[in-house]
């Protein structure tokens, strides 16, 4: 059976495809940000296959047409060049990938980076919806979900500055990160983006999910609160 060559022009110019549409995806589903999240998702797993894939039918190639000169050593010219042509099509790939990569390295510097928050001990506060909501000896305002242990983090600083209803709204939001298991989908998204360094749009999905996880949670939360007193303790968030 013959390695089937046509397959990677077509899975590499997919690959070419994918890095150009991430940039402009960016913002695209912020009011369906479930879908967003697996639209990007399936965007980088079916360039993931399709790069496996184009490399998988140029080493066949190479192995197959070998194989075929030891039958037909007349052949010598042909099998060289169809065993280089997969190769200088991924070599061509690779530099319009870098040409890409260039452009959309614009787009990841603009993004806002996010302040890792230490984790730290806190005290037990309350229980919220069977989730643990503990205080940690912080000045500085933030909140944030744990998945394991499954609890919620609040600082010192944040208590000092928000009302009840806001508290309230924090902790809806922040539960609707643990009922999404948005902290699973940041982590795959980090390792994507880990292992596809060399494409730079696979930066741009990470801070990609980060945001539309973050859109996701305010949209449970508002089914559930006022939408005026979460944006207001937003604010305080800033």
């Amino acid at each position: 059976m013959n390695p089937p060559l046509v397959l990677v022009p077509l899975a590499l110019e997919w690959v070419v495809i994918a890095s150009i549409i991430a940039p402009l995806w960016y913002g695209f589903f912020t009011k369906r940000p479930r879908l967003g999240i697996a639209s990007w998702f399936l965007l980088f797993l079916s360039s993931g296959i399709a790069l496996v894939a184009a490399l998988f039918v140029a080493v066949w190639s190479v192995a197959y047409n070998f194989e075929n000169l030891e039958k037909h050593s007349e052949s010598l010219v042909l099998t060289i060049v169809y065993s280089l042509a997969p190769w200088i099509l991924l070599a061509m790939a690779g530099v319009a990938l870098n040409l890409i990569n260039l452009r959309v390295e614009l787009v990841v510097q603009n993004f806002k980076q996010l302040m890792a928050v230490p984790v730290l001990p806190g005290k037990h506060l309350r229980t919220f919806q069977g989730v643990t909501v503990e205080v940690v000896e912080i000045e500085s305002v933030f909140a944030i979900a744990l998945n394991r242990p499954k609890k919620i983090l609040i600082s010192r600083g944040a208590l000092t500055e928000l009302s009840v209803a806001e508290f309230e709204a924090v902790l809806w939001h922040e539960y609707g990160h643990l009922a999404a298991r948005h902290n699973a989908l940041k982590r795959l998204a980090k390792m994507v983006a880990l292992l596809a360094g060399f494409i730079r749009a696979s930066k741009v999905m990470s801070h990609e999910i980060e945001r539309l996880c973050e859109v996701a949670a305010d949209n449970y939360a508002m089914k559930r609160v006022d939408p005026l007193v979460l944006k207001s303790a937003r604010a305080k968030f800033q």
